[in-house]
């Protein structure tokens, strides 16, 4: 699903080579070759033969670290090829001097076999919490003639101030993003290919001081 040709259609070594680079730059995968194995001259077509070599994707971690008298520490498991179908999905948990977080990350290069993009991104903090999507049909091959994405963030949080260590001051943060996008193509040209984009963007960040947790130096 993720070839640039199908069976049928017409070849060019270009987008072969291209399949090459697409499925090379896939974090699951860390080679692939798109080779001609058979060539009928009378009926006009070729077959290939597609090879790629995967990679362990299955990524647990668990990280410690100290700091000016402060203590973090965190541990995450990461599959990049869930159930083979090139999903990348995460799940955490982080703690510092700031905030304890859980961590869950979503990420289909190909919803459905197409070549749609869903990016969702969940963090649930001791201070607030974030929640990120974005749906993307990009410019994934040189030839590909048209591009749209929309996006959204919103993201609460509680920022600290610090004086030598010591905490002095916070303030609340409410941020609010979203983007939408449209992009148009001729296509490859001669070797080229030209891109135009327009779209909108919307940014809100609001702070908040809290002089419930207002504080002074010690």
């Amino acid at each position: 699903r993720q070839l640039l040709f199908a069976s049928g259609q017409k070849l060019s070594s270009q987008r072969a080579q291209e399949t090459e680079r697409l499925l090379r730059g896939r974090d699951y995968l860390n080679d692939a070759w798109v080779v001609p194995t058979r060539y009928d001259a009378a009926a006009n077509v070729v077959d290939l033969s597609v090879t790629v070599r995967d990679v362990w994707t299955l990524n647990p971690g668990v990280s410690f670290s100290r700091s000016g008298g402060e203590n973090s520490s965190g541990f995450e498991i990461e599959e990049k090829n869930l159930l083979g179908r090139g999903i990348e999905t995460s799940i955490g948990r982080s703690r510092d001097v700031d905030r304890t977080s859980t961590i869950f990350e979503w990420y289909d290069p190909n919803v459905l076999g197409s070549w749609w993009q869903l990016d969702l991104d969940y963090l649930d903090n001791s201070d607030g919490e974030v929640i990120a999507a974005a749906v993307q049909r990009p410019f994934y091959a040189l030839d590909t003639r048209a591009a749209y994405g929309v996006s959204g963030y919103d993201g609460t949080s509680l920022v600290s101030r610090y004086d030598r260590g010591v905490i002095v001051d916070q303030f609340a943060q409410d941020a609010k993003r979203a983007q939408v996008y449209v992009g148009r193509s001729p296509g490859l040209r001669d070797g080229w290919t030209q891109r135009w984009f327009a779209g909108w963007r919307y940014e809100d960040t609001r702070f908040e001081r809290r002089p419930d947790l207002a504080l002074q130096p010690a």
